[in-house]
């Protein structure tokens, strides 16, 4: 196992090739699909074996890979081997929308800053291969620790607390400035969504 698999939906090409230039500057290989695969090559046999060689694998999640059977296909491939897999968060999502075995599961979150922004993604691929079944929330720090206690998550926990309507716009704006998406907020807008079910 000697490269991450990094599966990405083709419009979203130049993120992926951003994914690849952060690890290979810190001497990680990876693997995607339109430098490896060459004319005449069974695309499907190759794909399969780069699933089955890889030591990790990385899903950039934006809105257009929800309905992709080939990026599930690969996500879900990796899972059945035991393999990290690290969500990456690029354009916003709800939650609700992502596959159930993709919704429990925390994400790296750069829908607001680059990846050149800070060093998360490789701290957490280090760590995850060192422990690849560690709860991602034990792995890494935040980027930003206090994005639990910012103005405007302590706004949306007061609201949900008090049974207030929360505006979608507003509930968005919170959901894209968090780093990680711990347990605890995970539960706080799973239950804000059932109070406002137009989310």
């Amino acid at each position: 196992m000697s490269h991450i698999f990094i599966s990405y939906k083709k419009e979203d090409v130049h993120f992926a090739d951003g994914i690849k230039k952060k690890l290979r500057e810190s001497e990680f290989k990876s693997w995607i699909d339109r430098y490896e695969i060459i004319a005449g090559d069974n695309w499907s046999n190759r794909i399969e074996q780069a699933l089955r060689d890889c030591m990790a694998l990385i899903v950039v999640i934006t809105p257009e890979m929800l309905d992709s059977d080939y990026i599930t296909y690969e996500w879900s491939y990796a899972l059945g081997a035991n393999k990290p897999v690290i969500g990456i968060m690029m354009k916003l999502v709800d939650d609700k929308k992502l596959h159930p075995e993709l919704q429990p599961r925390q994400y790296l979150n750069y829908v607001n800053h680059s990846l050149d922004e800070d060093n998360n993604l490789i701290e957490t691929i280090r760590q995850r291969i060192a422990t690849p079944n560690a709860p991602l929330s034990q792995l890494s720090s935040r980027k930003n620790s206090s994005s639990t206690s910012s103005p405007l998550f302590i706004r949306l926990k007061k609201a949900y607390e008090l049974k207030k309507p929360i505006g979608k716009d507003f509930y968005l704006s919170v959901l894209a400035q968090l780093d990680y998406i711990t347990r605890e907020e995970r539960m706080i807008l799973s239950d804000i969504d059932k109070l406002n079910p137009s989310h």
